[in-house]
Parts: structure tokens; sequence; C-alpha cells
């Protein structure tokens, strides 16, 4: 499956579905600002009782499906083949493309001791220090130095991890 990507709707929310070079491709064309989610069947499911998670994911630039659940509702509804991709494998390719364009990034979400971990693995990578800022998510949601911190970085991209409770 190489060329376009393939779009249809999976439980009224637009998702993608191709390879990775296709994806990769489709997200660099978008124009700014660029709004990513992919959605786990889990996710969909949970959209279909929760008007606000789908309003979320319908303002997305685009919503790519993750996890076998979620091929397969796709395959069930549109039919044709669909590209065996996972998220994670998505945004280390991602990340490989912003760091070889000089772009700025944020993670912010997790625990403070996998956000250090991930800073590190970042900088090994070739970010340079300070095209990189990472946020744990255990704060007070109050807290506007984090939320200061994150418009003086002015970062070109933000990776927002709010988790996926049944996965732990």
């Amino acid at each position: 499956m190489h060329g376009e990507p393939r779009y249809g709707e999976v439980f009224g929310i637009t998702t993608a579905v191709s390879d990775y070079d296709a994806l990769l491709a489709a997200i660099q064309a978008i124009p700014p600002p660029v709004r990513l989610a992919y959605a786990h069947f889990d996710i969909l499911l949970q959209s279909l009782g929760n008007a606000e998670l789908q309003a979320e994911l319908r303002q997305c630039s685009m919503v790519y499906l993750d996890g076998v659940g979620a091929r397969m509702a796709f395959r069930l509804l549109h039919g044709g083949p669909v590209a065996a991709i996972n998220a994670t494998d998505l945004h280390h390719r991602l990340l490989a493309l912003l760091a070889l364009s000089g772009k700025r990034i944020a993670m912010i979400g997790g625990r403070p001791d996998a956000g250090e971990r991930l800073r590190r693995e970042l900088l090994r990578l070739g970010f340079p220090e300070d095209r990189v800022l990472v946020q744990h998510g255990y704060h007070d949601i109050g807290d506007l130095g984090r939320l200061q911190e994150l418009q003086r970085f002015h970062p070109d991209a933000i990776f927002l991890g709010m988790g996926t409770p049944k996965q732990f």
C-alpha cells in the first residue's frame, strides 16, 4: 500500500490508513497548525458515548489507526488491505523527520522518570538540547509555570501523551 492514505469513517471518526511512508508524507503536507491523533479500537468505541472526545477527534488534521482491532474495524467497514502499522513506530519516524529539519519539540505526559529517560534518548538521537522540552504529566492543572515554560519554548511540535488506561 503506497501513495495516498485511504480515509474512512469508523464510529463517526474519519480515519486514515496507509503505510508509514504515505502517512508521513500526508502529515508533512498538512498546513500548520497540524493536530494529529492515533486511535485504537477502545478510543473509537469510547467516542461513541462521549461527545467531547468525538468532537476532539473530529478537530484533528488526521486520525490514524493503531492496533489490530481498529484496523479490523476499518477493513470490515471499508474493505481492502489495511497496513499493519503502530503509533509508536510512526512517532519514532516522525521524530526523526523533525530532528533532521531542526524543529523544536515538546513532549508532555507520563511519569517524571519516564520523561527524563525520554529526554536523554532524544538527545542521544541527535536533538540539540535547546530543541527539546520534556514535561512529565504529574503536576497540578493550575501550574501556570508549566504552561509559561511551554509558551516560551515555542515548539514546532507537541507530543501529548494522555495514556491508555486499559493497557496498564
